[in-house]
C-alpha cells in the first residue's frame, strides 16, 4: 500500500499536503483507501445523473453532479478547479470550455439518451 501523500503511479493525481487537508474521511490512509471511497462516492452521483432528464450540459447540472460524485470525499466538490493539475485542461479554462464544449457534446448524448432513456 503507498501512503495518500506519496507520488502516485501515472494513473493518479498528485496530491499536496493543502490539497488533504480538503479530504472529508478522516480514515483514510493510503491511495487504496481513496480509490475506494472515491469510487463508492462516484457510483452514487451516477445512479443521481442517470436518473435525470433535465438540461445535463448546463454548468449548473455539471457542477451538481460533481459534488454528488465526489462531495462525500472531498470539500472542493462541485467546484471548478483552482490550481494546475496533470489532467485536462487549465483550471482558469475550464468555465469557457464548458459552455464553448457542451454544444459539441450534445449529439453525443442526444444520441446515447434515444438508444437508453
Amino acid at each position: 500500500m503507498s501512503d495518500v501523500f506519496e507520488q502516485p503511479d501515472d494513473a493518479a493525481t498528485p496530491l499536496t499536503p493543502e490539497e488533504m487537508r480538503d479530504l472529508i474521511p478522516a480514515h483514510i490512509a493510503d491511495r487504496r483507501d481513496l480509490n475506494e471511497a472515491e469510487q463508492e462516492n462516484i457510483t452514487r452521483g451516477q445512479e443521481w445523473a442517470l436518473g435525470r432528464r433535465r438540461d445535463t450540459l448546463s454548468e449548473k447540472f455539471i457542477k451538481e453532479m460533481h459534488r454528488r460524485m465526489l462531495g462525500e470525499v472531498w470539500r472542493w466538490a462541485g467546484d471548478f478547479r483552482r490550481s494546475e493539475r496533470n489532467l485536462g485542461i487549465p483550471f482558469y479554462e475550464i468555465p469557457a470550455a464548458l459552455r464553448r464544449d457542451r454544444f459539441l457534446l450534445m449529439p453525443v448524448v442526444w444520441i446515447r439518451c434515444y438508444r437508453s432513456c
